[in-house]
């Protein structure tokens, strides 16, 4: 059997055991992959985007027949989706990994340091300040955090600062005497109470009021707080997780956070990158609530891709699973059902698209008048620079990834992609950029 015959075969098996592990059907996925492996042994030395999917499969079942004691454990999984000939992202050629486990998908350098960061703190009591934009995610690894801590046993409490009435916060926190105000006719224990021993996740902490965020400060410093008119001291043992999408350093600044609150609430900071500044990650995260959303998840048009690639998010991860899930119930279903480009359009327009976008590959804007050819070019040369023209953005929207570029560009194979790089002019080392 010829190489081309052994990827033929290795993915018509893939095919059908990503169709099992979408309907949760894992003992055949089993048979299937065991199968496979027998024929995926003799091309490990090739480094074909194929051994990346079987291994992205071996993963899932990996982690699914995980024994549950060790379910608290922050795993992390290479990043099976790069090309090694792209060149690496980080300083020092250092290897891209995965937090699998967290249920957090990036391909982030910066998220990734941060996640090795939350391994080691987490078993520690220190208050973590996990901060950014609406839809990234903070409750995700504030939960993590919980899940990894010596408090996993206990209770996880999360309040949304900005919730609560401003005249109700310091009594929804640290709770309230009976009589202590009009309409308080039974004594009420607060959420740090409901916390003791486990962790208290303090969601919008920015949008605290001036007192009760001294009284906060005073549970932090020595684990004791009294309940809105009562004298009785209480001690709680709480592990403070807080977040924020709001700039704290310019709040302290305005006088609107105290700053030795701040200090208490971030012995560690952990920002999370908006979408739009780490675009490598839509894709992962649309397969992600593609499979999420259906038992047998529909596929992305390359135009689809594109569009997803171009948008640029304010809502981040959050608005991204909204746009998916309405585009799945859009969507005819069925095994041989795909997503098309107009089906991710908002009912007010499409996905917005980024301001440094003239237009997504494959989906050029009509032409007004009829299309002629420039006056003495050739037509071999007019399609080859519409052809650059397709391959320059869709490298720009990827970051360079080459992968990723063919995917958009219609599903070429690297290969392909590469060599029409050669042709047109536009191939460089991969420790340069590309044209």
């Amino acid at each position: 059997m010829d190489s081309h015959d052994l990827l033929s075969r290795l993915g018509a098996i893939r095919n059908l055991t990503e169709r099992d592990l979408a309907v949760g059907d894992r003992p055949r996925a089993r048979k299937r992959a065991t199968l496979a492996l027998a024929h995926l042994l003799r091309v490990l030395q090739r480094g074909d985007p194929e051994i990346a999917a079987w291994l992205r499969i071996l993963a899932t079942l990996a982690r699914a027949d995980r024994p549950p004691g060790r379910g608290g454990q922050l795993s992390l999984w290479p990043d099976l989706d790069r090309n090694a000939e792209d060149g690496p992202d980080t300083p020092g050629g250092a290897t891209f990994r995965r937090p699998a486990s967290v249920g957090f998908i990036t391909q982030d350098a910066r998220l990734i340091r941060a996640f090795t960061a939350i391994e080691k703190l987490a078993p520690t009591d220190l208050p973590i300040l996990v901060e950014g934009e609406t839809g990234t995610g903070k409750e995700i690894v504030a939960r993590a955090i919980h899940e990894l801590s010596k408090r996993a046993k206990g209770e996880w409490v999360a309040v949304n600062c900005a919730a609560i009435p401003v005249q109700l916060q310091e009594s929804e926190l640290f709770g309230h005497a009976r009589g202590a105000f009009t309409g308080a006719t039974v004594e009420k224990p607060g959420l740090f109470e409901a916390a003791h021993q486990g962790t208290l996740f303090l969601d919008e902490v920015g949008e605290m009021q001036a007192q009760a965020q001294v009284k906060l400060l005073r549970v932090l410093e020595t684990g004791e707080l009294r309940r809105l008119g009562e004298v009785r001291t209480r001690h709680v043992s709480v592990r403070i997780v807080a977040a924020t999408n709001c700039d704290v350093d310019e709040a302290t600044r305005d006088g609107r956070f105290r700053r030795d609150l701040l200090f208490r609430l971030s012995a560690v900071r952990i920002k999370l990158s908006p979408l739009r500044e780490r675009r490598g990650d839509i894709l992962p995260l649309a397969h992600h609530f593609l499979r999420k959303a259906a038992p047998c998840p529909p596929s992305l048009t390359p135009a689809a891709r594109t569009m997803l690639l171009a948008g640029d998010w304010p809502g981040n991860a959050r608005e991204l699973k909204f746009v998916i899930e309405r585009a799945v119930a859009l969507s005819n279903g069925g095994r041989e059902a795909s997503i098309s480009a107009e089906m991710l359009c908002r009912p007010e327009g499409p996905v917005p698209q980024t301001g440094g976008s003239s237009g997504s590959p494959g989906d050029l804007p009509a032409p007004a008048g009829p299309l002629v050819l420039p006056s003495g070019e050739s037509l071999d040369a007019f399609l080859a620079g519409v052809e650059r023209h397709l391959i320059r953005e869709a490298l720009s929207q990827t970051g360079g990834n080459r992968t990723l570029a063919a995917r958009l560009l219609g599903g070429l194979s690297r290969t392909t992609l590469i060599g029409k790089m050669k042709r047109l002019g536009l191939f460089r080392p991969a420790s340069e950029a590309y044209s």
